[in-house]
């Protein structure tokens, strides 16, 4: 393989600077950390997103030997993560404590992104000879707004995004390894992420296509026939674990989110989706990106990488909580090869190495950006006017037009060095100034519902006997901190939901458009209907029908479910919305 290598040391100044920018990272993620605790019973207590604590039952009850399972006894497949949700379990063997086990999952998730920093240092300094890449590099993933949150509030995106770097970097950067030792560590991390995550088979894909893209001519059909033989291998593995575990070849999740969904509704949300991503900054480092193909096999296969997901993400309909104002859990997952990339593109375009073609490129991402920002959530159906109102859109639209300004004042020698230090600047600073403004001033995105859920879970566990079922829709804090059987009213863990008809009126989230109050209440009846989602007057009704007594508003208690008092079960009604 051919690998492009630092010929000069870096400046001590900026490996000082390096050293303290992730010393000062690795602070502020244990601030983040910190920040999202709350108080259950008068305990300091911490939670995860509510997807996260769906992983994380599954993780202690296969700590208890109960097997992976969230509903004891109910072999169902909610999770797409399993290696992720392995990890979960041992923190639950060593950490029992419901308070601080989602702590110790986000205390690994900030040695992750760590660890995703030093390795970001790595593949930018060993790739050109710039003395101020390598810091900057650090820093536009270090302050990665989308990455760090999805990360320490407990999604997988961290590990699956180091283990997908990793394996980039393995590949295209000279480590002084033998062939065989590359082909084996690449194939390791590649298969990891596979498990990791299922879709991952996508960015494994896209890594080993450009590992027999580096391949010397002579062994190119070697390293495609191996990297092809250990994905199918890896698949099958897992796939055979799926069916022995739960019969099934596909997760409930795929059949609750796409199967039966029409295409070209996937297909529409999922570019939309994108746009408005690439509206919130993300065209700035994709733009600078296109710049850098020239420079490199690491940046070209970044981009391809990075490409990849966004296809994918666009084919199966974006995730739910791209209006938020930051990059989905999809496109998180790759900000370090996307921002691997951008830099190398700021450096081609300060040396005068960037073709007008790639600077052309690049301009048309960022056009393309600010027509979605302007003219797309004024007319579409799932998005509106987005994040922060006006404002905040008329920012978003002055920074796309800075981005192109810069890059088409790059082309002029003499307005270069000023173009650069914008450039440099939009990296770190275009995607990620407003969430993490956002959070300065308020909280973080989701913590409000979260702290809620918690209190409420462990409300329900005062107030139900056990053994009592509780029918909700917000399935993971209020599963994990009740500690009762749940019946999940959107299906991610009941397949005969999942395989409902899609309410597609309602697609506007990925994950909640299948819902059926007569399989969830009439049939399962559970002894509390502790959430509702999305009813009409008839959905009551029947409810009502079915022997069930309003005990606080859209709260429902099955006649003859015993309670450990009335004063425990209106604690807990106070809090279910």
């Amino acid at each position: 393989m051919e690998h492009a290598v630092a010929p000069v040391d870096p400046d001590r100044r900026w490996c000082w600077l390096e050293r303290g920018s992730l010393a000062s990272f690795g602070a502020l993620y244990l601030v983040v950390v910190g920040r999202a605790a709350v108080t259950v019973d008068g305990r300091r207590t911490f939670t995860l997103f509510d997807d996260a604590m769906i992983s994380m039952r599954y993780g202690r009850n296969l700590a208890g030997g109960e097997g992976l399972v969230f509903n004891v006894g109910e072999q169902v497949e909610g999770y797409t993560n399993l290696l992720w949700t392995v990890v979960m379990a041992l923190v639950h063997v060593v950490v029992p404590d419901p308070a601080y086990a989602p702590l110790v999952v986000s205390l690994i998730g900030v040695v992750v992104l760590v660890a995703q920093l030093q390795l970001t240092r790595l593949a930018v300094a060993r790739t050109t000879s710039c003395a101020w890449a390598p810091t900057l590099a650090v820093l536009g993933v270090g302050a990665s707004w989308a990455l760090v949150f999805w990360t320490l509030r407990g999604m997988e995106v961290g590990l699956l995004g180091l283990l997908v770097t990793s394996a980039l970097i393995v590949v295209h950067v000279e480590l002084n390894w033998s062939a065989t030792t590359r082909f084996v560590v690449v194939t390791a991390l590649l298969v990891a992420a596979v498990f990791t995550r299922d879709d991952a088979v996508v960015l494994a894909i896209a890594v080993a296509a450009s590992a027999v893209w580096a391949a010397p001519a002579r062994s190119r059909w070697r390293v495609a026939a191996g990297a092809a033989v250990a994905l199918v291998l890896a698949v099958a593995t897992r796939l055979a674990v799926r069916l022995v575990l739960y019969g099934e070849l596909l997760p409930n999740t795929y059949r609750l989110k796409v199967e039966g969904v029409p295409r070209f509704l996937l297909v529409e949300r999922g570019a939309l989706s994108t746009g408005y991503t690439l509206a919130f900054g993300l065209a700035v480092l994709v733009a600078l990106g296109c710049a850098s193909w020239g420079a490199g096999r690491l940046a070209r296969s970044a981009m391809c990488v990075v490409v990849a997901q966004f296809a994918y993400a666009m084919l199966v309909g974006g995730d739910a909580w791209e209006d938020r104002g930051f990059a989905s859990r999809f496109v998180a997952t790759v900000t370090a090869p996307l921002v691997i990339a951008a830099v190398l593109g700021v450096v081609a375009i300060a040396r005068g190495a960037a073709s007008r073609r790639s600077v052309a490129v690049g301009i048309a991402v960022v056009f393309a950006a600010l027509g979605w920002a302007v003219l797309v959530p004024a007319t579409n159906r799932y998005f509106q006017l987005g994040h922060g109102g006006p404002g905040l859109q008329a920012v978003r639209a002055i920074t796309l037009v800075v981005t192109a300004l810069a890059m088409a004042a790059s082309l002029r020698e003499r307005w270069r060095p000023a173009a650069v230090l914008v450039l440099a600047l939009l990296v770190v600073g275009a995607p990620n100034v407003v969430p993490w403004t956002d959070w300065v001033r308020s909280d973080q995105p989701f913590d409000t519902d979260e702290g809620r859920w918690a209190r409420y879970g462990a409300a329900l566990n005062a107030a139900l006997p056990p053994g009592s079922s509780v029918a909700v829709a917000s399935i993971g804090n209020i599963g994990y901190f009740s500690d009762r059987p749940i019946v999940d009213l959107l299906g991610k863990i009941d397949p005969v939901v999942a395989g409902t008809a899609p309410r597609t009126d309602f697609w506007a989230l990925p994950g909640h458009l299948r819902w059926d109050y007569r399989r969830s209440v009439v049939e399962l009846r559970p002894d509390l209907v502790g959430q509702l989602f999305a009813t009409v007057p008839a959905d009551i009704e029947m409810i009502r029908a079915a022997g069930y007594r309003e005990v606080a508003p859209m709260v429902f208690l099955r006649e003859g479910a015993r309670v450990t008092s009335d004063e425990a079960l209106a604690r807990a009604n106070s809090l279910a919305y």
